[in-house]
């Protein structure tokens, strides 16, 4: 699996495929691929900040390319009208511009704005929000209906819904509703049980709180929103049920860290690079984290568990080594997690739990 592929199922595209971006050199020429990030919260104009990120991979580009073929490439980027791509005032894009296609995606997190010119696409600020642990199911409870929505950092689609057949808006029969909840619970067991994704509820705390009392598995009901969540948007029940799983991720980061320095103490752990390259390749990694705000340029040697560090920075020939690494590692079967520098647990911008 390349990482990437954790991300481009979900993306808007503005260009898919056959159009030649780069007409007649496009044969000669590859061109790198560039990734840009961009969020909404900053008090400049977010117009303004994407014409200078644009600005900034023009400058870049033009080192090593000739001008009517930068201009031809990034064209594309300078006609998006940004402004209009934004769904919400908490949120970031991240771009992905290549000769084949152009697409974005949105994420409920402030990523500061950046561009990345290389050989793969940028995604380390990205990682952990992509990764499965992050998917979830939103269960919307009331007396008339239920609705079930599966959803990802990426997005919240309905997937199924019941309607309470006997209800009676004149009743107070609580045993009504509370027969209807059993039903539905029963079909609801089959669906949680086969996939094992957090639930997290939404109603009135009376229904919630029943619902949690005839659930047959504990561990997958998490939290809830409180209050009835008629009239609110799915941006604004994902940007909710978010929040609720960041909280739980910060609580998990706490004791990954926590379980580095246990592992450390018997060579379990290492923030050593050459060691975390050979253990990746080897499928040795349960846990990979690394720095979301460092870079190491370079190139890995699959064959001989190899680095080489670079001094020339970003390239068509170079690549992030913690990105490489990162894909690596979830191509096995390990997690990742991307923190800030100040927040790992040593002065490396990777460890590694094996």
């Amino acid at each position: 699996m390349h990482s990437f592929d954790l991300v481009s199922n979900k993306l808007v595209w503005i260009r898919k495929n056959e159009e030649q971006v780069v007409g007649e050199s496009r044969s000669l020429i590859k061109m790198p691929l560039i990734t840009l990030y961009i969020n909404n919260i900053e008090d400049t104009s977010i117009e303004v900040r994407w014409v200078r990120l644009l600005k900034e991979c023009e400058k870049n580009l033009l080192k090593k390319f000739q001008d009517k073929v930068v201009h031809a490439y990034l064209k594309e980027l300078y006609e998006v009208e940004i402004g209009t791509l934004m769904s919400s005032k908490h949120s970031s894009l991240a771009f992905f511009h290549s000769e084949e296609f152009t697409g974005f995606v949105e994420f409920p997190k402030t990523i500061y704005d950046n561009f990345f010119i290389s050989k793969s696409f940028h995604l380390k600020p990205i990682f952990t929000w992509l990764q499965k642990e992050f998917d979830f199911y939103l269960l919307s409870l009331s007396k008339k209906q239920i609705k079930l929505f599966k959803g990802s950092v990426l997005g919240l689609e309905l997937e199924k819904e019941w309607e309470n057949q006997d209800h009676d808006n004149s009743s107070k029969n609580i045993e009504n509703w509370e027969n209807f909840f059993r039903k539905t619970e029963n079909e609801l067991d089959k669906i949680f049980s086969k996939n094992r994704t957090p639930v997290i509820l939404a109603g009135l705390k009376e229904q919630v709180a029943f619902y949690k009392k005839i659930n047959r598995d504990k561990d997958l009901v998490m939290m809830s929103i409180p209050g009835s969540i008629n009239g609110k948007t799915t941006i604004e029940l994902k940007a909710e049920a978010i929040k609720i799983l960041n909280d739980i991720f910060e609580l998990n980061k706490k004791n990954i860290i926590q379980n580095y320095h246990d592992k450390s103490a018997i060579q379990m752990a290492t923030d050593e690079i050459t060691l975390v390259t050979q253990n990746a390749i080897k499928g040795k990694i349960k846990i990979l984290a690394i720095a979301e705000d460092r870079n190491l340029w370079g190139r890995i040697n699959m064959y001989e568990g190899k680095v080489n560090l670079s001094r020339e920075g970003a390239s068509q020939f170079n690549d992030d080594l913690l990105d490489d690494l990162a894909e690596v590692v979830l191509a096995r079967g390990g997690r990742v997690l991307s923190l800030k520098q100040v927040e790992m647990p040593t002065k490396s911008p990777l460890f590694a739990i094996l």
